[in-house]
């Protein structure tokens, strides 16, 4: 399973500046768009693209104004408009090393920029270890129709770890609070980096979490995030997996998964670099936990 988590894990800086605020990194760009980030409050310089913070609210009205007119230019490249064609109108927060709002991101522009960005996922199984593996629906706009873990979404600005959690499980999975009070245990998170589509920067930072379901409850799909859930044995979802039928990311956390519940020997080949590449040290200074923050 390492090249799963080597394709996920493949991010090296060449070709790529660091974009930098008050001398810490903070994100990472493809010199190839270096001509698209030419506005204020950044500075092109020879070794980095410089962000100059004036005030939260401007920042963030100029660079997603940028962005959004670059999205619907038809004379930008068409890997900028590509990426930038799932626009949700959902921010991450981009953060200083000290734990500072600088600007709220447009999600879709996340990689352009090559920010830090947040996601939970959640691992539903049963206590006879069948596990809960929804298909995406084929309306979404990343990965339609492939597998994914029971309950995932990014972490908006704004929010928190827990309450994305629970979010998203009642959205996405029909979940009762209770039901997922009473057995949800933190897993501790994954970390990786890739380069996308070989262009764009994306460090990640995923919070784990698993859900021992009692076989009375079944997850159900909810807000047309899901097509449906499916029951499966370890060795079924293995299948899927070693058959790339897992949204990337998803594979990663299940191959976590299977690591922590002992399905994956220590004997395994290559299974301390396995451990090593599933968490990262991303070199970024500004990894913070995201925080429940009151909007204005």
């Amino acid at each position: 399973m390492i090249e799963f988590v080597r394709a996920l894990n493949n991010f090296n800086a060449d070709g790529f500046l660091p974009l930098t605020h008050n001398g810490d990194v903070i994100g990472y760009i493809n010199r190839h768009f270096l001509d698209f980030v030419q506005i204020a409050p950044f500075a092109v310089t020879e070794n980095a693209v410089v962000y100059k913070h004036s005030t939260v609210e401007d920042d963030s009205v100029m660079i997603n104004s940028h962005f959004k007119a670059l999205k619907d230019n038809s004379r930008t490249p068409s890997e900028l408009r590509d990426e930038l064609s799932g626009w949700r109108n959902e921010e991450y927060g981009v953060y200083s090393s000290t734990n500072q709002l600088l600007f709220r991101l447009e999600r879709a522009a996340a990689g352009i920029l090559g920010i830090p960005t947040y996601g939970i996922h959640v691992n539903g199984y049963t206590p006879t270890y069948n596990l809960w593996i929804p298909r995406r629906a084929r309306t979404k706009q990343t990965y339609p129709g492939m597998l994914d873990n029971t309950v995932a979404g990014g972490i908006a600005f704004g929010d928190s770890v827990l309450h994305t959690v629970m979010k998203e499980c009642a959205e996405e999975a029909n979940l009762e609070h209770e039901v997922i009070r009473s057995s949800l245990k933190s897993a501790g998170v994954v970390t990786y980096f890739y380069r996308k589509n070989g262009l764009f920067a994306q460090p990640e930072i995923q919070f784990i979490f698993d859900l021992l379901l009692d076989d009375s409850v079944t997850p159900a799909p909810n807000d047309g995030e899901v097509e449906a859930f499916y029951k499966m044995t370890v060795e079924q979802a293995t299948q899927y997996l070693q058959d790339h039928q897992f949204k990337p990311n998803c594979a990663l956390v299940l191959i976590d998964f299977f690591v922590r519940h002992g399905f994956i020997s220590p004997d395994a080949d290559e299974y301390i670099e396995l451990n090593q590449n599933m968490h990262r040290v991303l070199p970024l200074s500004n990894i913070f936990t995201p925080r429940q923050m009151k909007l204005t």
